[in-house]
């Protein structure tokens, strides 16, 4: 899902392989609709050119973005990946190294095609220059803080008490005067698990910002975490992470206020 949250309009776009649907206020069932793309009008799939070319068009105006991602993200040697489907449908990821001894991380779209974070952050620049604007990444997915790690520097780590506030950017990070938001669901070699249907992280950030009381980025942090690291199986007790490129005061929201400025 990617929100626009601009000045005077919101905008949601839904990328899936699926059919979409929602239940209203009146318990009625309705569907969603899919994005398509600008140039053909076919539905948008959750693929490079499918993802690619709603970002473009949803950022190509300027304003605040809302990015949901919840793909499968991977840690691995460098190489290519592929999708493997056998004959009952289910689906296995195969990556195959290129023989050397770099790891990369990356997601994998609907053709196994990998995904970097600094590809997924080009095409969500906001080319018209417009400053004091925010885009917050909302990464469920196993190995997700790895995906922007050496692209952005992002120095505020929301929830780490033994965080001091020395950092050093990345060599070739991209820069930016606008505020960017990463809430990550898992650390590097993480699996991101399920609850309620969902995501775990998105079940419990959704329930975080429900709350209330105003939580800050670091209570949202802390309240994910507690709930994650209190599942009965060990390998979901995830580590949830709110991080940013410049500082997080007051109340956490996804995206800035409509009336507000950073």
């Amino acid at each position: 899902m990617l929100d626009v949250h601009g000045d005077t309009s919101r905008r949601l776009y839904f990328v899936a392989d699926f059919n979409l649907s929602y239940t209203d206020k009146n318990d009625v069932t309705k569907p969603l609709p899919r994005a398509t793309l600008p140039a053909t009008g076919e539905v948008a799939l959750p693929t490079r050119e499918g993802m690619f070319g709603v970002f473009e068009e949803a950022s190509k105006n300027g304003g605040s973005i809302f990015v949901h991602c919840g793909m499968h993200g991977m840690c691995e040697p460098s190489g290519e990946s592929a999708i493997i489907k056998d004959d009952d449908g289910a689906i296995h990821f195969m990556n195959i190294p290129d023989g050397s001894a770099s790891m990369e991380a990356f997601i994998v779209d609907a053709n196994g095609d990998r995904i970097y974070g600094e590809d997924f952050l080009r095409h969500l620049s906001d080319s018209s220059g417009r400053t004091g604007t925010t885009l917050t990444l909302s990464l469920d997915m196993c190995n997700a803080a790895a995906f922007l790690d050496g692209v952005v520097d992002l120095p505020y780590q929301h929830g780490e008490p033994d965080f001091d506030g020395d950092h050093s950017e990345p060599v070739g990070a991209i820069r930016s005067n606008n505020q960017l938001v990463v809430i990550s669901a898992s650390k590097r070699g993480e699996v991101a698990g399920e609850f309620g249907d969902c995501g775990a992280m998105t079940y419990f950030l959704t329930a975080a910002l429900g709350r209330p009381q105003p939580s800050t980025a670091a209570d949202v942090t802390q309240y994910m975490r507690d709930e994650c690291q209190g599942q009965p199986i060990e390998a979901y007790r995830q580590t949830p992470q709110i991080a940013s490129r410049y500082p997080l005061t007051g109340r956490f929201r996804l995206l800035p206020d409509i009336r507000s400025r950073l």
